[in-house]
């Protein structure tokens, strides 16, 4: 008690005299008092090594070694045998801070007997390891160290600090043996994380089998190995990871796949992004999980594989199918592959996001896409969806004329390969019934003289020529091919276009605007007439013959009120030709009082 005061009181030499005087007792001191006594001289070690007082530290220490180790080991108390473990310890670790090769050796001999008692314990692996990593690198091998590991793995005690421990030395020994780290890893995997079932712990442990794969070389083993661990961590758990776990092998992962599809290595980013999709780190979340095989889909595209784009795309949930970037990149495949299907399909799925600035920029890529390889129906599907998505009204993109414009010049060109090829009648049909379609919502917008976010006009009166003169110029060209419907459509889009000029044009604009509205007016009604006369079912006599006269009546109408403003020879000839129209159909509806003035 007199050396323990004095030592408490920082009179270590005081404690020193006060030992020398129990040297008597100590040969006849009984085991418990013993125990005592070994415990009050570790403890002054202990303190002397915590305020880096090696050298004095040993002394108390082994003065403390040598008291506990005197006595019978059956004699110990459960407190003595913990005792003398403990000395042993603080023994090692002031050796290892004096870090001499005498004090290696002598590390090194306690460490040899107290195995010699315990076997392989996990403190006495800890030693064993401690005291290599002092050892110089001739001795602290790779093979080494790991032969440590490997015995700390089968005793492992199945606590969470134990598990942090180990992963940390395994993550230390991969950095210069990669392959000796993994094999380790899954020894402890397979024998004690995957029989626990515990979460946790499985989570850790594929974290840092991630981590590790992703430094070592040689994709196509480790990609193997490492689905090969998921499978059963999936088995074990029959379920997937904890959703911060499954992050953070995706996080590994993607940083990987980002990596080599930087480097060009596209073949083995898909087979690292394929790892992501794996159903234990489906907890990961949809989104994740639709940017992995997103990057799939890339992957293939740079490989020119249309085939395994597609594959991957049928992998996907139908959350990711549906996205705006996932159906672009398909978008991209379908040109790959000449697929029209899926590319009008990926065009209408964009075409819902149309109102959104992301959307129709998606729409304008598809465009040009199309447009480098070739393939008109995709382009003019992808404009259809861009057209689509702006409302009728004041407030329109200021692009939107020339998505219209590009959309009806390919739409041309491709009704003249169809005719040239000679189609069938019903296809013809209905690529003049979309075109007339187009031409009708540039005349829909324009008649509400929109203007853009700016303030200023979208259809200028050089948009408006451009539209009026072709759709003009193709009712006159298509007028013995197209219905007659049809061509009527182009020419009332022509008139529908005059009435959308501002009333500031020059003169001479708005004459050549009156002689096309003339033209215009005289089409509708004899193409009018044309169809009442071929109206001859029995339910055409009271309805479509009706309408049809009815048209060609309002048109010669127009006809001769706007005559009266721009007369000239064309106009009269035309004029004495729809007199005889007019009266036609003023007979037929028995409209007499108009015959007579007529």
């Amino acid at each position: 008690m007199r050396m323990t005061l004095s030592w408490r009181e920082d009179r270590l030499d005081v404690a020193e005299h006060m030992f020398g005087k129990t040297e008597m007792l100590r040969r006849h001191m009984d085991t418990p008092a013993a125990e005592v006594m070994a415990d009050a001289l570790r403890h002054i070690g202990a303190d002397l090594s915590s305020k880096g007082n090696h050298t004095l530290a040993l002394q108390w220490l082994r003065r403390a070694h040598d008291l506990i180790d005197g006595q019978s080991p059956e004699n110990l108390s459960t407190h003595g045998l913990e005792l003398r473990l403990a000395i042993c310890h603080g023994r090692v670790q002031s050796l290892l801070a004096v870090d001499s090769a005498e004090s290696l050796q002598e590390a090194n001999d306690i460490v040899a007997y107290v195995e010699s008692e315990l076997g392989d314990k996990p403190i006495v692996l800890h030693w064993r390891l401690e005291i290599l990593q002092k050892s110089p690198d001739d001795v602290m091998g790779a093979e080494a160290r790991a032969s440590i590991l490997r015995r700390m793995v089968r005793c492992f005690d199945r606590s969470d600090d134990g598990l942090d421990f180990l992963l940390h030395q395994f993550t230390e020994l991969s950095r210069c043996c990669g392959r000796l780290a993994l094999g380790l890893l899954d020894e402890l995997f397979r024998r004690h994380l995957l029989t626990s079932a515990n979460l946790v712990w499985i989570g850790k442990g594929v974290v840092r089998r991630t981590w590790m794969v992703t430094m070592v070389e040689g994709d196509g083993e480790v990609l193997g190995s490492l689905r090969g661990v998921m499978d059963e961590a999936f088995d074990a758990l029959s379920g997937p990871l904890k959703p911060d776990a499954a992050g953070a092998v995706h996080s590994l992962l993607w940083n990987k796949a980002e990596a080599l599809f930087g480097g060009q290595q596209f073949t083995t980013a898909d087979g690292w992004c394929e790892v992501g999709l794996h159903e234990l780190l489906s907890s990961a979340g949809e989104a994740n999980a639709g940017k992995f095989g997103r990057k799939r889909i890339l992957c293939a595209l740079k490989l020119n594989d249309a085939d395994r784009a597609k594959q991957a795309y049928d992998q996907m949930s139908s959350g990711p199918q549906h996205d705006s970037l996932t159906s672009y990149l398909m978008f991209k495949v379908s040109l790959l592959s000449w697929d029209h299907e899926l590319g009008c399909r990926s065009v209408a799925r964009l075409g819902a996001n149309s109102g959104t600035v992301r959307g129709r920029d998606m729409l304008y890529a598809c465009v040009r896409e199309a447009q480098q390889f070739g393939d008109r129906v995709c382009a003019v599907a992808a404009l259809r969806a861009v057209a689509k998505g702006w409302e009728v009204g004041p407030v329109v993109a200021e692009g939107l004329p020339a998505v219209l414009r590009c959309m009806i010049r390919l739409m041309c060109l491709n009704g003249e390969e169809e005719e040239a090829e000679e189609e069938e009648a019903e296809k013809r049909d209905e690529f003049a019934a979309e075109t007339c379609a187009v031409f009708e919502k540039a005349a829909e917008h324009a008649r509400h003289n929109p203007r853009d976010s700016e303030g200023k006009k979208v259809f200028t009166v050089s948009e408006l020529d451009w539209f009026r003169k072709n759709a003009y110029n193709l009712g006159v060209k298509k007028c013995d091919s197209w219905p007659l419907t049809d061509v009527m459509r182009l020419f009332r889009v022509c008139l529908a276009l005059v009435e959308s000029y501002p009333p500031d044009i020059a003169s001479s604009h708005a004459a050549e605007c009156q002689t096309m509205a003339l033209r215009s007016h005289f089409i509708c009604a004899t193409a009018s007439t044309s169809l009442a006369r071929s109206s001859s079912s029995p339910s055409s006599e009271s309805g479509e013959r009706r309408k049809h006269y009815g048209n060609a009546r309002a048109h010669i109408s127009a006809f001769e009120a706007l005559m009266i403003k721009e007369g000239g020879k064309e106009a009269e000839e035309k004029a004495a030709t729809l007199a005889v129209l007019h009266f036609e159909a003023a007979a037929w509806e028995g409209a007499w009082g108009i015959c007579r003035g007529l």
